[in-house]
């Protein structure tokens, strides 16, 4: 019945500040490119110093940060086709592209851990242990460590910022990068030591660490890729909902996420005789419940169905306002509401507009205690009163405007009657009336202007054909 949603077209906010900010990438963009600059240095500066010393865990970094270069790549590609808005095509938008770029991620860290475990092995079982180890070898470890440390914290601020699952999984990523490259750090130590062996060693260690994390990111993506909804959140949501006021059930919640976007999809069960205007309100309700929760960058859908709980007691109610026919002319958009274990009864009654406020009053005081007699949880009957004007003309009949002209002026308090009326087509189907009428010439003309002003209405009302009508009056009859 209600959705909010957000503009998903304007989703990443310039750079208005830093080194690259004039060629217009986005916040999240520019950290992917920063990334992707450092994975550059990092592979061919480990490469060349790899080659110089011939250590294998240096060698294994080197080639660790070539697929580094190769996933940040994919992650600024894909952080900038995620930020296009929704089209036709894909109305949820194209946050998933981020997913599968960290899929492809991982499946690199996967080609790299095959590599080194292979090479690790080797050398350790044919006893090669050739390795140099000099200044440049902790130089540009030390240098990696520090320059990985920067760019994680750079990207898990961004990656929380803006909810993407590309750059939090580059993070990830480039964390896990400080680990392993402390342990080639500790390899080269021992290997300086006197015990050739910890490269390979280290080595092993390295592909370890980065099964781990390949392992943990894969899944986490493949859980959104397949719609898998947030642990919790539906439990969360649905005991939130449930605590609104008017709210009978929660049948379905479906959560599923698209990049930045949570998409929430529920199912509410609610009175059917609740006002509209108060089911818009529980439904905004529910909305701002589960953005509080799922967070304000977020798409709900609510649909609503109703309950049919007081349908007998509605009917029941109406058959005995009816009774009063004599007074009450008509009734209608009757609601009950439940506060605990209260019932309000709200309802339109439509009267004769000749009588008199007092009269209609003691009728329906009589009428409020004999509804409260048909259910003992009637707490209260509220009455809106509204003027009877009758049945509603769509087409101009002279025959039946003339009767009910003279009906609506005779039961007027202050108007006594009609001394003529003239009607004009002013276009197709559409009059304009001239109604002169005489009153009593010791009133009031405060009280005989209320009185045409309110027959006016009541005029509009009946015959909605008549766009502009205009009263005179008359102090006697002609």
């Amino acid at each position: 019945m209600a959705s909010s949603g957000k503009d998903r077209a304007g989703a990443g906010k310039k750079a208005g500040k830093g080194p690259l900010g004039f060629l217009g990438f986005t916040e999240k963009e520019l950290i992917a490119f920063l990334s992707a600059l450092a994975s550059g240095f990092l592979t061919f500066g480990k490469l060349i110093i790899g080659i110089l010393t011939g250590s294998l865990g240096i060698l294994s970094e080197a080639l660790h940060s070539f697929l580094d270069l190769l996933a940040t790549l994919v992650t600024f590609f894909a952080v900038r086709a995620s930020e296009k808005p929704a089209d036709r095509e894909h109305p949820y938008g194209h946050g998933k592209i981020e997913n599968i770029s960290a899929l492809t991620e991982t499946l690199l860290l996967m080609l790299t851990v095959v590599w080194i475990i292979y090479e690790a092995t080797r050398r350790i079982i044919l006893g090669i242990h050739e390795v140099e180890v000099n200044f440049w070898s902790f130089a540009i470890v030390i240098t990696a460590i520090i320059i990985d440390a920067e760019r994680s914290m750079a990207l898990f601020k961004a990656a929380k910022a803006h909810d993407s699952q590309a750059l939090k999984a580059d993070a990830i990523h480039f964390s896990t990068d400080i680990l392993s490259s402390s342990v080639v750090l500790a390899g080269l130590v021992f290997t300086w030591l006197g015990f050739p062996i910890a490269d390979s060693i280290a080595a092993i260690g390295v592909a370890l660490i980065v099964l781990w994390i390949s392992i943990r990111l894969g899944k986490e993506n493949l859980d959104e890729l397949m719609d898998r909804a947030p642990e919790g959140v539906d439990v969360r949501i649905m005991t939130s909902v449930k605590a609104i006021r008017g709210i009978k059930s929660v049948p379905r919640i479906r959560v599923r996420k698209s990049g930045s976007t949570t998409f929430v999809d529920l199912n509410v069960i609610m009175d059917h005789e609740l006002p509209l205007v108060a089911v818009n309100h529980v439904v905004e309700q529910i909305i701002s419940k589960v953005k509080e929760i799922v967070g304000n960058d977020s798409d709900v859908v609510v649909h609503v169905e109703s309950e049919e709980t007081y349908k007998g007691l509605v009917d029941i109610v109406k058959e005995k306002v009816m009774e009063k026919e004599s007074v009450i002319k008509s009734v209608h958009d009757m609601s009950i509401l439940q506060f605990d274990q209260n019932l309000y009864i709200i309802t339109h009654v439509e009267v004769l507009p000749s009588l008199e406020i007092g009269k209609v009053e003691e009728v329906l005081e009589g009428l409020r205690e004999e509804i409260k007699q048909l259910h003992k949880g009637i707490k209260d009957v509220i009455f809106h009163v509204e003027p009877f004007v009758g049945q509603k003309y769509e087409q101009y009949d002279p025959e039946i405007v003339k009767k009910e002209l003279e009906r609506l002026v005779a039961e007027s308090r202050f108007l006594l009657g009609i001394q003529s009326y003239d009607v004009f087509e002013i276009a197709h189907g559409v009059y304009s009336l001239i109604l002169k009428v005489y009153s009593d010439p010791t009133y009031k003309v405060r009280r005989v202007h209320k009185a045409a002003t309110e027959l006016e209405d009541l005029i509009k009302e009946l015959f909605p054909f008549f766009v502009q009508v205009i009263i005179e009056i008359s102090a006697k009859k002609e």
